[in-house]
């Protein structure tokens, strides 16, 4: 699920917006204008133009705040507000754009995000900031361009109208590309409905004050059960209707003031605060549910891809947790049955330790792992059923604390490799008395006729030292020159001849002639698959 708010790439999207600008400053002063006053207490052309500059890129911004001041001066004079009092209006939003959109993107990655309450704190912040320096702005200058309202009323009309159309608009902007949570047509059908017949009962046909919250538990049980998009959309609507209401002399907030505009200017002063108030209790709820839907489907995931590794694993696998026994097996894939020879079912409550054998006591190394001595530990082990059997034993702990305490193994038979490298050792140690025993000459050389070694033999029938000839290409130090070209072919050619090459060796050494030998020895060269042995 994204939380991320992209920027607008299209412009014709982004002048759509300007021009949402303009109509949202009509529609304020169309309908929820309290007389002829200079001002206005519902003010969405600002949360509108806000967000146009969080999701617009900053190096549009030097034609897209010109555009928003346009826009909103336009609506201003279109319903005949003086030209000055329109030009700092605008001046006012475009300040409150750029003031938003910084603080909201002032993060890593510069885009606007709506993932957790930290993100919904960011949010009330660039709102208050931003509408505190727009009201600061205009109770300054609004009085020199002709209003006749004091700093104070002044300031304390922009500045709580503003936060709350920035915090009214701003979620609905934010949540348009967000998926929907999964939603029962029936149930959004009813508590749309009861939503709607609430807030009319409340704005419009009573003025109970009594009544003022009744719309709340409404967008609470929207906020549970249909995420922000919905929620969104529904405080968008009741921010609508009674800030209409109010200004037309209806609902609770109406009740108790004057006729006058200073009256109305209160009344409607309070219908903003409802509506701020109403956004800090239900945007945070619709954020929490859908962050721990977003957690939830992680979870399931990980799980998933848990199940899936450990059933498919071609490693024998085992979860294990503490019990009675020591460790015992919470559960095991397909692998670790076959190589313990029992069912996945068997396996499930039996104790690890009646299943392989160690030579380091389970239960200690278990107890050293809960007091955080060990991460992992390893070890060799035998199968109880096998006793003859090799196995690598790996166990780490997966999780601990005040709860159960789990832990992973993994096992992997050694035996054939355990087998095969005795079986090596076998035949290096016949090989090496061979060598020791046999009274010809043996040299064993590699594929390339470097010699690795020479058996006693050689010492003494030839008289040369393993030193003198370890190292050396065989055909130089050994071969008579007569063959010596052959030989080195039989080595560099992989598809030569592979029959024996005959000759007889170099003459003896002065040290061989007298052991008392006859006559010069004779030698053959053969080559196999494996290092070339020479006799």
């Amino acid at each position: 699920m994204s939380t991320r708010v992209r920027e607008v790439e299209d412009a014709r999207a982004v002048l759509l917006l300007v021009v949402l600008v303009f109509a949202a400053g009509c529609f304020a002063l169309g309908v929820a204008s309290p007389g002829t006053t200079a001002l206005v207490t519902w003010w969405p052309a600002a949360g509108v133009a806000t967000m146009l500059a969080t999701v617009s890129r900053p190096s549009w911004w030097w034609w897209v705040l010109p555009a928003i001041g346009v826009a909103n001066a336009g609506a201003n004079l279109l319903f005949d507000r003086p030209w000055g009092i329109a030009l700092v209006l605008s001046l006012v939003v475009m300040v409150e754009a750029v003031v938003f959109s910084l603080v909201l993107r002032l993060r890593q990655g510069g885009l606007a995000v709506m993932a957790t309450q930290r993100d919904v704190l960011r949010l009330t912040v660039a709102a208050t900031v931003s509408a505190c320096a727009g009201g600061l702005l205009g109770a300054v200058v609004l009085p020199w361009v002709g209003s006749t309202a004091t700093f104070s009323d002044l300031l304390l009309t922009i500045t709580p109208s503003h936060v709350a159309a920035m915090l009214v608009v701003a979620p609905v902007v934010m949540s348009l590309r967000r998926p929907l949570l999964p939603i029962l047509t029936w149930e959004l059908v009813l508590q749309a409905t009861s939503l709607n017949l609430a807030v009319l009962a409340t704005f419009w046909l009573g003025q109970q004050v009594a009544l003022t919250f009744v719309p709340l538990p409404f967008v609470v049980w929207a906020a549970f059960r249909f995420g922000l998009r919905v929620v969104a959309w529904q405080l968008m609507i009741v921010a609508v209707v009674a800030t209409s209401s109010t200004a037309l002399k209806h609902g609770p907030f109406a009740v108790g003031f004057s006729d006058d505009v200073s009256g109305r200017l209160e009344a409607a002063s309070l219908v903003q605060i409802f509506l701020v108030c109403m956004v800090l209790i239900c945007v945070p709820l619709a954020v929490n549910v859908e962050q721990s839907v977003r957690l939830t489907d992680r979870l399931r995931a990980s799980s998933n891809l848990f199940r899936t590794n450990f059933a498919e694993s071609l490693v024998a696998m085992l979860v294990l947790r503490d019990g009675d026994a020591g460790l015992e097996v919470f559960d095991a894939n397909h692998r670790a049955a076959e190589l313990l020879d029992r069912d996945v079912a068997d396996l499930v409550g039996s104790a690890l330790a009646d299943l392989v054998l160690t030579d380091l006591p389970l239960g200690l190394a278990s107890d050293r792992m809960k007091r955080g001595e060990l991460d992992t530990w390893r070890d060799e082990a035998r199968l109880t059923h096998r006793p003859t059997s090799r196995v690598a034993l790996s166990i780490a702990r997966l999780s601990g604390g005040d709860g159960e305490s789990m832990y992973s193994a993994q096992l992997l038979d050694l035996t054939a490799e355990r087998d095969a490298m005795a079986g090596l050792q076998a035949e290096r140690q016949l090989s090496e008395m061979m060598l020791a025993t046999t009274a010809c000459m043996i040299l064993v050389t590699d594929m390339d006729g470097s010699v690795l070694r020479a058996n006693p033999a050689v010492t003494q029938i030839l008289g040369h030292r393993n030193e003198a000839l370890v190292g050396h290409p065989l055909w130089e130090v050994m071969v008579p020159p007569a063959v010596r070209e052959g030989v080195r072919r039989m080595f560099q050619d992989p598809e030569g001849p592979a029959s024996p090459v005959r000759a007889r060796a170099p003459p003896r050494t002065p040290a061989a002639s007298s052991t008392g030998s006859r006559g010069p020895p004779g030698w053959c060269a053969t080559r196999q698959a494996g290092p070339a042995t020479w006799c």
